[in-house]
């Protein structure tokens, strides 16, 4: 068995090594500073900072506008926003990843 875990990791020593290299590159390679944009009663607003308030704008409304009619039979963007919640709730419903795994290995 321990031999196995072994042999196992030194595989994955040697299949990382060339990525552990270009990590250290990577690394060594100074990044720039985000760009400023504004400040907000003196705190700076980054690019990245605004395009997040912008996809978090862009997901709350469109949540909220597919979710103001709802139906008991949901159609259009109501029924992808109950897809997107039925496959967290199976992804991490601890019961039903039990039974996928074990129906695998039947």
């Amino acid at each position: 068995m321990l031999q196995g875990i072994g042999s196992f990791a030194q595989a994955f020593a040697q299949s990382t090594a060339p990525h552990a290299a270009a990590a250290e590159t990577a690394s060594a390679t100074p990044q720039p500073p985000a760009e400023l944009l504004f400040d907000i009663f003196g705190i700076p607003v980054t690019n990245t900072i605004f395009t997040a308030w912008i996809v978090i704008a862009i997901l709350v409304l469109f949540a909220y506008f597919s979710t103001r009619n709802m139906k008991s039979i949901p159609s259009g963007a109501q029924n992808f926003w109950e897809l997107i919640i039925e496959l967290w709730v199976g992804v991490t419903d601890p019961d039903a990843l039990i039974a996928a795994c074990t129906a695998a290995t039947a």
